[in-house]
C-alpha cells in the first residue's frame, strides 16, 4: 500500500462513509437483549460451562462499548490507478473481484474480494455514488463476481439483530 499524494489525480469517484452502521436500538431491543443473555448465562452455569457464560458476559460488554462510541467517516476516492482508502492507495491487481449489493435504502454497498486468507472481502458504502456507472467503471479494471449481488449473510443477520 501506498500512501496518497497531496493530491490525487484523475478521481473518477468519491464519497465518503461510516466505519460502521450506528443502529437505532429501542428500548424494547435492550430488554430483548439482556433476557436472551442472562437466560444464556444461566444455562452456561448450570451445564458448568463457564467459559460460555464468561464469552456471553464479554460479548454483552463489547457491544455496550461499541454502542457508546460514534462511526469514524472515511474516504473512498477510486481513480483510473486503483482505489484510496482514507488516503492509502491501493491498485487494481491488489483486487481478485468485486460485486455491488444495491437493495436501497437499506444496502448499497460495493464489495471487493481479495486474495487474503484472513479478509477475503470488504464492504464500502456507496452513498450516493449511482451504481451503475460505478459498475461500468470497476468492470474494465477488475473482474465482476456475477455469482453474487447480495450483502454476506454474516452481514445481513448482523443488520436485522442491529449488532
Amino acid at each position: 500500500m501506498e500512501e496518497a499524494p497531496s493530491t490525487i489525480k484523475n478521481k473518477l469517484f468519491e464519497f465518503k462513509y461510516p466505519s460502521f452502521e450506528k443502529h437505532r436500538r429501542g428500548t424494547v431491543w435492550y430488554i430483548g437483549a439482556l433476557i436472551v443473555t442472562v437466560l444464556l448465562i444461566m444455562y452456561a452455569l448450570t451445564t458448568a460451562n463457564f467459559l460460555f457464560a464468561l464469552l456471553l458476559v464479554l460479548f454483552a460488554f463489547v457491544v455496550f462499548i461499541h454502542d457508546l462510541r460514534d462511526p469514524a467517516e472515511h474516504t473512498c476516492v477510486i481513480t483510473d490507478a486503483g482505489i484510496y482508502i482514507d488516503g492509502q492507495f491501493h491498485p487494481y491487481s491488489r483486487f481478485t473481484g468485486f460485486w455491488l449489493a444495491y437493495e436501497p435504502p437499506t444496502v448499497k454497498t460495493l464489495y471487493l474480494s481479495t486474495d487474503g486468507i484472513i479478509r477475503s472481502h470488504f464492504g464500502i458504502p456507496m452513498g450516493d455514488v449511482d451504481p451503475i456507472e460505478l459498475r461500468r467503471w470497476l468492470r474494465r479494471v477488475v473482474l465482476e463476481d456475477l455469482e453474487r449481488d447480495d450483502e454476506p449473510m454474516s452481514e445481513q443477520i448482523a443488520r436485522i439483530l442491529k449488532i
